[in-house]
């Protein structure tokens, strides 16, 4: 502890080290090790030394060249940081190739978004396989689209179909009104040409009644109400509607129902409507729901076309669905069916 050697290994090539009186100093001021870097004047790197106090008055001091330590940073200065300056320039230029790869997708949408703003109606995002959201993105784009042009399209016909089906009973009455201007008419004519134009306002009323109805069914604008629903009294109700009519036109109306059955259940419910009549051609079956369609051998004065669609239409709004089987001279058979209801969708009492 006095600094006096006791013993030691050669030290022929580290003769400057010595013995730090520092060192011992701190040692016996209670320190259990003290560290020293030393720079030696015949030495190239510095070295590193640890005294310990390891018995009464005694201290070991043991040193270390720190060349490998310089070596190893040298080789990190040499090597690593020109490799990581590489590594980085590698992945700035893959992560912009893979961003402008993903990004790539959404230009295209943007690039169609800009031509059917111009009027290309008909324009689609091309489809790639690239297994992405950008996939997903551009099949719900062109999904969107195509409602939208299927809506379109559909409101223009529905245009065309009013402007021909109002002409007519517009014509009508003003037909009428202008006789009831220009004749000197009786009372009793008077009152029959009054009721004509209230026959035909009320055909026009009922007509776009039923495409607002049809048009609400279809955008599921409207709020749907759900309860439970006994369809056995329905359809009893709807043939004791029509129970008159038929009579009139010699016509039995006959139904199978059971005791009741109610819209929800395990099964899906099929409610099947089957006449007598002429029946509809192959021809006019596939497009005997669109709105104002009516077969040459089924036209009469008071039919609008709206009646099928109005059908589809609010089946579909229950996610149910319609079709129609049909041969000439034996008459139709038409089919609504109703899927059972989602868990979400529990019926509520009716207030």
């Amino acid at each position: 502890m006095d600094g006096k050697e006791l013993a030691a290994t050669d030290m022929s090539a580290w003769r400057s080290v010595g013995t730090g009186s520092r060192a011992l100093d701190k040692l016996k001021g209670g320190a259990d090790y003290v560290l020293e870097t030393l720079d030696l004047p015949e030495q190239e790197f510095k070295a590193r030394t640890v005294y310990g106090s390891i018995g009464s008055g005694l201290v070991l001091q043991i040193g270390e060249s720190l060349e490998e330590d310089v070596e190893f940073l040298e080789l990190h200065r040499i090597v690593f940081i020109p490799l990581m300056a590489v590594m980085v320039i590698i992945a700035a230029i893959a992560g912009w190739l893979i961003a402008r790869s993903a990004l790539s997708g959404v230009e295209e949408v943007t690039q169609t978004a800009i031509e059917i703003s111009k009027g290309a109606l008909d324009k689609r995002v091309p489809f790639k396989a690239r297994g992405n959201e950008i996939e997903r993105l551009a099949t719900t784009f062109n999904y969107m689209l195509d409602r939208i042009n299927l809506l379109i399209k559909g409101m223009r016909e529905m245009s065309d179909n009013i402007a021909h089906d109002l002409r007519s009973p517009l014509a009508r009455i003003r037909g009428v009104a202008e006789m009831a201007l220009t004749t000197s008419a009786t009372e009793e004519e008077q009152k029959a040409m009054a009721g004509s134009m209230l026959e035909e306002c009320d055909r026009l009323l009922g007509m776009i009644n039923a495409m607002l109805d049809i048009a609400e069914a279809e955008s599921g604008a409207g709020e749907t109400k759900l309860e439970e629903v006994n369809l056995v009294r329905v359809i009893q109700r709807a043939c004791e509607l029509f129970q008159a009519i038929a009579e009139e036109n010699s016509v039995t109306i006959a139904a199978d129902l059971p005791e009741n059955c109610l819209v929800y259940g395990e099964a899906r419910i099929a409610i099947s409507v089957s006449d007598t009549g002429i029946g509809i051609s192959e021809d006019d079956l596939p497009h005997i729901f669109k709105r104002f369609y009516r077969c040459d051998n089924s036209r009469a004065p008071q039919g609008t076309g709206l009646g099928l669609s109005l059908v589809k239409a609010l089946a579909g709004s229950l996610g149910g669905s319609v079709n129609a089987t049909s041969h000439l001279g034996e008459g139709s058979t038409f089919t609504v069916t109703l899927p059972q209801m989602p868990l979400s969708h529990q019926f509520q009492p009716a207030r």
